[in-house]
């Protein structure tokens, strides 16, 4: 395998990636809106506050899982750029994916702070509307 063809690759998983990213932004949307629509009505029933929830933290393991697979395929091709160096020379920016993540180790759930930090700060905003009363 060339170079090119593992950059190719990531490239084209990353492409993936970002389509993921704005159909989960617009659902994240859809998620503040209903949000939104319950805590401006008081007389909202307990079904749509639990329907509203579980949306909402699906649209959250959503982007878990977006996240997961975009490091996956990352971690992987840096695999392959490792395989590659014990062959033989390789690019200076395959060498820094190599040093800058974990190659070939399995996709992981856990986000990093600032992926935690956004996620986490979506769902109070959305779950403190669904769930708190208007004053």
């Amino acid at each position: 395998m060339e170079e090119i063809n593992a950059w190719n690759y990531l490239q084209y998983a990353g492409n993936t990636s970002a389509t993921w990213a704005i159909g989960l932004a617009f659902l994240t949307w859809v998620g503040l809106r209903i949000s939104g629509n319950v805590y401006s009505d008081a007389s909202t029933n307990i079904v749509i506050r639990i329907a509203g929830t579980v949306f909402c933290l699906s649209v959250a393991s959503f982007w878990l899982y977006t996240w997961a697979l975009l490091e996956w395929n990352v971690n992987g091709v840096a695999g392959v750029f490792s395989a590659m160096q014990a062959q033989g020379d390789i690019s200076s920016g395959a060498q820094f994916l190599i040093a800058n993540t974990d190659p070939g180790a399995e996709p992981s759930m856990m986000p990093n702070i600032a992926q935690g930090l956004f996620l986490l700060s979506v769902l109070v905003i959305q779950l403190s509307g669904l769930w708190k009363k208007k004053a």
